[in-house]
């Protein structure tokens, strides 16, 4: 048997050598981008006739397999785009449909242009006239090299042609050549490792604390510091944000508004959850509702990430990569976005995480069931939903921890009472407060899928590749993620069946695909391109679905239950609107089966090797929260300019809130001037549309005794203020960058 084994081993060596010899000679692609000039769109060449334009590629490590030019035109019409190369043989052809927007031409060169300098110049056709021209985007500042490297009608010119060209190498070449696409790849990646090593040594020190008076209170160590860095890092985005885009934070508002001036709280909007709203009340004493509704989205972001560590324990990590899953949750883009939208998505997701908590925790400490029973509860008042997380966990905690009918009896009548509260709005009101089958058929504003044939069903899963493709970094192009993760499962379970019949290679096996992943990484954080994110994405993916397959087969009940419990989540987000704030309870689940999967890869009691591993995911987490926060930027700009209507009202309402007065509106359809300014201060104009409507304003101000007139510029409202504008002060006016929005407040005199 023992000479079995050694052959055993003997064998696993030579294979494991053969692989690496064999990837070795593995064709790695590169892709180099230069963007088009986002801030003017004039900077175009124009390709009519003999004119053309050309650009120089410096390859002396790769061969140039494929080639994307940025092209559009005046007006739209067929062309034909020709690519030569510098000996001016054609290289490519490429009929066109031209339009006024963006596209992209993509040459694939039967043969590969070998490493060197090469110049590929575009033309079209000979006779081409002016107004049939190919516009070719480029930009007038080089990212990629010192000076410009365009050729335009045979002669050099500053700036770079927008491109995406793909370059091919063999492994080895490319490790060899490490960093050498552009001049600061490999500085960038020893820049993130000398980091990743100071965080790792921080983060490592700080576990090794010990208390002799509270051991206990250790294990709180990450999860506290934690919850402050989240809330610090999500703390900005509530002063960057500006006003709200759609209504839904004043629905929620109108929830907790009805609740305390007597009205039925559940059906004030049914569509919405009660619990969220219930959190929002004090706000409403405030002189900015809005700003406490981001604050309770950003503390329960930071309780995510903070309570993360603590779930991974109980999943059975080790406190280093427990603590880093909670690393990567804190920085990640969409919590840190979504956080201060004055939404319900991260108080959900925090109830869901503290319902699995509370699950893998009830064999340590029995009452954790009626944390669970009661977290239940609330979640489905946070999103209904969420019913379905309790529905799941209460009867797998029944079967995991065997526990008798009497004791789990009623923890789960407590659960079904706290989610049958909105059914109370039939007593209240009459009304329903919560949303109906009939209600969702009716919604126009929803994706929804009416079976699994329906076609809305595959644009709907399309629709969430958009989340799941960025949800580790920003990638952009959706790619089938779910291909990776199913590929991490089928290996994940070779090698708990390698663990099972072959443990005494077992290890070995899984320390090499360790080590490999840690290669593929630094190795794609070195490239520093598309490509190579595609390629970490899918390894992320792939560790994902490994650390799946080994939870399920250490913790088959508590695995299984968890899957089903987010996977009933997906599902519903995929049948109504798969927007990508409604997948963000998924986040932390996908960090957690991640780090599971990477603790099992890695596991080991010597320092060292804890050491190595937090090493490279602190590199990963400095990688990530720097490629994130690039695409941060745009995305509060981009939110800005959508709400920009909103942040003009805001900023009206609140100035009419802080002072108190009567004030007047042609309409109430607006819900934020409702949540703004108190009912008996807030008066309502009903018009005579056949009498004279200047005079019916007056006469309405006048018996009222109204302060301030709230009007929008593009409005037609109180025409008085335009027939008599000596019946007012000069109207202050509020406006924003963003957009062009303007409202206008008059003070009557």
């Amino acid at each position: 048997m023992a000479g079995y084994s050694k052959h055993i081993r003997i064998y696993g060596v030579w294979g494991i050598l053969v692989v690496v010899f064999v990837a070795a000679f593995f064709p790695i692609s590169v892709l180099r981008v230069q963007d088009a000039p986002k801030e003017d769109e004039k900077y175009v060449r124009r390709i009519y006739d003999n004119h053309t334009v050309g650009q120089v590629f410096r390859h002396d490590y790769y061969s140039i397999s494929k080639l994307a030019v940025l092209v559009r035109a005046d007006a739209p019409h067929s062309a034909t785009l020709i690519a030569r190369n510098g000996e001016g043989k054609e290289v490519g052809r490429e009929n066109i449909d031209l339009t006024t927007e963006d596209q992209w031409v993509e040459f694939t060169f039967k043969k590969s242009l070998k490493k060197g300098t090469d110049t590929i110049f575009f033309s079209t056709i000979s006779g081409t006239r002016m107004r049939q021209s190919i516009l070719m985007r480029y930009q007038i500042d080089s990212d990629l090299y010192s000076e410009g490297n365009m050729v335009v009608d045979g002669k050099d010119s500053y700036g770079d042609i927008a491109f995406q060209v793909t370059e091919t190498s063999p492994a080895w070449r490319a490790l060899l050549v490490w960093g050498q696409v552009n001049g600061t790849s490999a500085q960038r990646a020893a820049l993130f490792l000398v980091e990743g090593a100071i965080c790792a040594a921080a983060v490592f020190g700080l576990l090794q604390i010990r208390f002799r008076a509270h051991r206990q209170f250790r294990r709180y160590i990450p999860s506290v510091a934690l919850f402050v860095c989240t809330v610090f890092m999500c703390a900005p985005y509530a002063h960057l944000l500006n006003g709200v885009f759609g209504g839904d934070a004043f629905n929620y508002m109108d929830k907790a508004f009805a609740l305390i001036h007597g009205q039925d709280p559940f059906a004030a909007d049914a569509r919405k959850g009660p619990f969220f709203s219930l959190l929002l009340i004090p706000g409403l004493f405030l002189p900015d509702p809005l700003v406490w509704s981001r604050w309770v989205g950003i503390v329960a972001a930071g309780l995510v990430a903070g309570l993360v560590p603590l779930v991974a324990r109980r999943m059975g990590i080790g406190w280093p990569v427990a603590t880093m899953a909670g690393v990567f949750v804190a920085e990640n883009s969409f919590l840190l976005f979504e956080a201060p939208d004055a939404l319900a998505m991260t108080t959900f997701t925090f109830l869901i995480l503290l319902c699995v908590y509370s699950f893998l925790s009830i064999k340590k400490n029995g009452k954790f069931l009626w944390v669970l029973a009661i977290a239940s509860g609330l979640t489905m008042l946070t999103r209904f939903e969420g019913a379905l997380v309790g529905a799941i966990l209460l009867p797998a905690a029944w079967i995991r921890y065997r526990i008798s009918w009497r004791n789990i009896l009623w923890p789960i009548v407590v659960a079904i009472l706290i989610m049958a509260l909105p059914l109370s709005s039939y007593i209240i009101s009459g009304k329903s407060g919560i949303r109906t089958a009939q209600d969702i058929q009716n919604d126009d504003g929803l994706f929804l899928v009416h079976s699994i044939h329906d076609k809305q069903l595959e644009l709907n899963i399309q629709r969430s590749y958009e989340f799941f493709t960025n949800v580790f970094i920003e990638k952009g192009t959706n790619m089938n993620i779910a291909l990776y993760l199913v590929a991490g499962v089928l290996i994940g379970i070779l090698l708990v069946l390698t663990r099972r019949y072959m443990p005494r290679i077992s290890s070995q096996v899984l320390g090499a695909i360790g080590i490999c992943s840690a290669v593929v990484f630094l190795f794609a954080l070195a490239m520093n391109n598309e490509v190579n994110k595609y390629m970490l994405v899918a390894l992320l993916y792939m560790l994902t679905g490994i650390g799946i397959a080994f939870f399920v087969q250490k913790k088959p009940i508590e695995g299984i239950a968890i899957l089903f419990a987010i996977a009933s989540q997906v599902a519903v987000i995929i049948w109504i609107l798969p927007k990508t704030r409604y997948f963000l309870p998924t986040i932390p689940f996908l960090y957690l089966f991640l780090a599971y999967g990477i603790y099992s890869l890695a596991r080991s009691k010597k320092r060292i090797v804890q050491f190595v591993v937090l090493v490279i995911l602190s590199t990963a987490g400095i990688y990530f929260y720097q490629d994130e926060q690039k695409y941060l930027e745009k995305d509060v700009e981009a939110y800005n300019n959508k709400a920009f209507e909103t942040d003009v009202l805001v900023k009206a309402l609140i100035d009419l809130r802080s002072s108190k007065q009567s004030v007047a509106v042609e309409s109430l359809d607006d819900l934020a001037v409702r949540m703004y300014v108190a009912p008996e201060k807030l008066f309502y104009i009903q018009l005579n549309q056949t009498s004279d409507i200047a005079q019916q304003e007056l006469q309405f101000i006048q018996g009222n005794h109204i302060h301030f007139l709230l009007k929008r510029e593009d409005s037609d409202d109180w025409q008085i203020a335009q027939k008599n504008p000596e019946l007012f002060s000069d109207p202050k006016i509020y406006t924003t960058k963003n957009g062009d929005a303007k409202v206008l407040v008059y003070t009557v005199k």
